[in-house]
Order: C-alpha cells, then sequence, then structure tokens
C-alpha cells in the first residue's frame, strides 16, 4: 500500500490536539510517530518504530540538532530559574519606552 489518501493525516492531527491539551510538545510528537508507525507497520510497528527511531537518530545531523536543542533548552531553564530573565526584562523596561524602542531593540538583538 503506497498510497495512504487523508489516513496519513491522523499522526499531524493527533500531534496537533495534543500539544493544545497537553501543553508538552516532545510527548506529543512521540504520540504523533507512535500512531504513525501504527498505520504503517500494523500490529508489528513497536520494533520497526524503534528501528526507525535508531536510523535517524544515527545521522550525524540529527545528532547535532538535538545536542544544540537540548542545551539550548536547558540553558533558558537555567536563567528562568535564576531570575535572570526576570531580571533582563526590568533592564529592558528601563530602555525600551515605547513600542518603536521595542521593536528596534528586539531587531538589534
Amino acid at each position: 500500500m503506497d498510497n495512504y489518501g487523508l489516513i496519513s493525516f491522523i499522526p499531524v492531527v493527533c500531534v496537533i490536539v495534543l500539544v493544545f491539551v497537553t501543553k508538552r510538545t516532545m510527548a506529543s510528537l512521540v504520540a504523533g510517530s507512535i500512531v504513525g508507525a501504527v498505520i504503517l507497520y500494523g500490529k508489528d510497528f513497536f520494533m520497526k518504530w524503534i528501528d526507525a527511531i535508531y536510523t535517524v537518530l544515527g545521522d550525524g545531523t540529527w545528532k547535532w540538532l538535538f545536542l544544540v536543542c537540548g542545551l539550548f533548552g536547558g540553558i533558558i531553564a537555567l536563567f528562568e530559574a535564576s531570575g535572570g530573565a526576570l531580571g533582563f526584562s526590568r533592564f529592558a523596561t528601563r530602555l525600551c519606552k515605547s513600542k518603536k524602542q521595542s521593536l528596534f531593540m528586539a531587531w538589534f538583538l
């Protein structure tokens, strides 16, 4: 079966609905990939899904992408936990008094 038609939208719809319901992006993406694997492979989906994940994550580009996203996420979490983000917003509030100044500073940064 090479043409799945409208059935191929089910994983996408699943991801979008789960993101809005749970507010958790990664869990929704994993659930969507599992739904897609069930559609592709049927009841023997689990081992083929794991093999597909190993194949994709074995590529150097994806390793680099996960590393960079993970490190940036960690730095942002540290900024929020330490209060650095709040301090930066207070500092930026003193500098930017108008909408035009805020847009300029956003472009500059």
